[in-house]
């Protein structure tokens, strides 16, 4: 049940708390409405990154253990996710900003147009859904998806060839790339975006898609190969039918 307006403490009677002073752990504080990680809010961070830092994260930025975000690292949820700065957003799929780039997504099974095929994939944007007064979730959408916000840090990351790190959930069911259940939430390397386009996707609106190739020096966790990625100029026969069909 959702407490009363007035119970909780208006803006000005919460202080933040700085970053060193926070527990090591996700924890509930006493604003949550809800026991549990639903409503916790994040522990510390353990690496030395900035939020807007792209590519990978080293040993040299983690003080805890000193071996970084390593491809295959894996945590329990994204709120630890977060914390080693792999993808700082917990909930949402995409990290960015629409004037510099982004640095991270998360695969979690949110569009049912996307396509993951490991080494490659096709991803959607975000956006197009109503989810106005209480809603939280819809996978209705509504109207057409347009190249701003997230979907514009994607656009500029593919325009620039900035380096993303990729993170799979196993809620991505559709997936067979997609983490077990015991290592739900997984480092994967670093992709570049080769392609950006809109199209009609599976409900009939403008979707922005982007074709993500993995590029990264560590093979990838399902991988028996010990080198990493090969550079290629090909591109995939999926994305390339799409592509054809792209309307801006």
């Amino acid at each position: 049940r959702m407490a009363r307006q007035g119970d909780r403490p208006t803006k000005a009677e919460v202080a933040r708390i700085a970053n060193h002073d926070k527990p090591d752990e996700a924890y509930t504080s006493e604003r949550a409405v809800r026991a549990g990680r639903a409503n916790a809010c994040s522990g510390k961070i353990l690496v030395t990154i900035p939020g807007d830092h792209f590519g990978p994260i080293g040993p040299e930025s983690d003080p805890v253990e000193g071996k970084g975000v390593y491809v295959g690292r894996w945590w329990n949820d994204r709120m630890d996710c977060r914390q080693w700065g792999a993808h700082f957003p917990h909930v949402a799929g995409i990290s960015g900003q629409s004037k510099r780039g982004a640095q991270s997504v998360v695969l979690s099974g949110g569009y049912e147009d996307d396509k993951d095929e490991g080494e490659w994939f096709l991803y959607t944007g975000s956006g197009g859904r109503d989810l106005s007064g209480n809603k939280r979730t819809s996978k209705v959408q509504s109207f057409d998806q347009t190249f701003d916000k997230m979907n514009l840090a994607l656009k500029l990351s593919c325009t620039k060839g900035l380096p993303v790190r990729v993170i799979r959930s196993y809620k991505e069911k559709r997936s067979a790339y997609a983490p077990p259940t015991e290592t739900p939430v997984r480092y994967d390397g670093i992709y570049r975006i080769a392609a950006c386009w809109r199209k009609p996707g599976a409900q009939g609106q403008l979707m922005c898609r982007y074709l993500f190739v993995r590029c990264d020096n560590e093979p990838a966790p399902w991988s028996s190969d010990t080198m990493g990625d090969q550079p290629t100029t090909k591109l995939p026969g999926a994305a390339l039918a799409e592509m054809k069909a792209a309307q801006g």
